[in-house]
């Protein structure tokens, strides 16, 4: 069977390198065409591959191929090889590595869509969520090289921190025409169900095909969210959430996270999924 493979081997502590990923494939009878997500040129190629598509390392990655990937005419495979893996989580993917690739003949498609951050006339992508207040504070949480237990703690520590001292925001919130009119700490539009350091903020929120979840903290539950932030469980998400078709914010300064970035936007944004989504594999063994 022949298959595209585009790998970080960076991702994970470095645990999947090369030789190891293609070792798995030649076990498995596969032929790879292999694309290194740190290589410009692969990264060019990649947006010409069809059949399924092996995607080996973390968030990252994953986002890296679904800006690239025709949608019409791949199919893609998350091999969770990263740190916090919260598409592949999200999904219901949390077996090992070489569990999910071995399945790959008995998998399950789901859809899985893009989102789309207007500003003007930018235009920008997200996979995970886009974010003002508390919740901005995701960004650059942990050393380069520490490990995945490491980065989870201190990402979920710079939350708490900055809850301590977080004042209502001050940005205009609609969702789907409609103000969102309380006082609030932290506002992210969220496309998959776990965010960050594997935070499950709209885990249980049902969502029809093709819509956001929206979820604010309200300012009364500070000290909720602080407890719920030490242990977090997905039943007991202390934001509020509802699913959304667009949400529009004008940020009046606050700082825009796009995914694990800050970006820097003037004026008012406007969020949506895109109307073509990715057929994503889920191994049914792991459904």
């Amino acid at each position: 069977m022949q298959i595209t493979v585009l790998h970080n081997a960076t991702s994970g502590e470095g645990r999947w390198p090369r030789e190891r990923v293609l070792a798995l494939c030649r076990e498995l009878k596969l032929m790879p065409a292999y694309f290194d997500s740190n290589d410009p040129k692969s990264l060019k190629d990649l947006s010409g591959v069809s059949g399924p598509v092996a995607v080996f390392g973390g968030d990252g990655t994953v986002s890296k191929a679904l800006a690239r990937l025709d949608r019409k005419s791949t199919t893609m495979l998350i091999v969770p090889t990263g740190g916090a893996n919260n598409i592949a989580r999200s999904l219901g993917v949390f077996a090992e590595p070489a569990t999910v690739l071995r399945s790959l003949g008995g998998a399950d498609c789901v859809s899985l869509h893009v989102g789309k951050v207007t500003a003007g006339d930018d235009v920008a992508q997200f996979i995970e969520s886009v974010g003002i207040g508390v919740m901005a504070s995701l960004v650059s949480a942990g050393g380069q090289n520490d490990d995945s237990d490491t980065k989870r703690k201190a990402g979920r520590t710079r939350i708490i921190d900055a809850l301590a001292e977080a004042q209502p925001l001050r940005a205009q919130i609609r969702i789907d025409g409609k103000d969102l009119d309380e006082p609030v700490l932290a506002f992210e539009a969220t496309n998959i169900a776990m965010i960050g350091p594997n935070l499950p903020v709209a885990l249980r929120t049902p969502r029809s095909p093709g819509r956001l979840v929206a979820c604010w903290l309200r300012e009364e539950h500070r000290h909720v969210m602080d407890d719920w932030l030490r242990q977090p469980h997905p039943e007991h998400s202390p934001m509020q959430s509802v699913e959304a078709e667009r949400v529009e914010i004008n940020l009046h300064g606050h700082s825009l996270r796009v995914d694990d970035k800050i970006r820097d936007v003037k004026g008012p944004i406007r969020l949506r999924l895109r109307r073509r989504p990715i057929n994503v594999l889920v191994p049914k063994v792991l459904a």
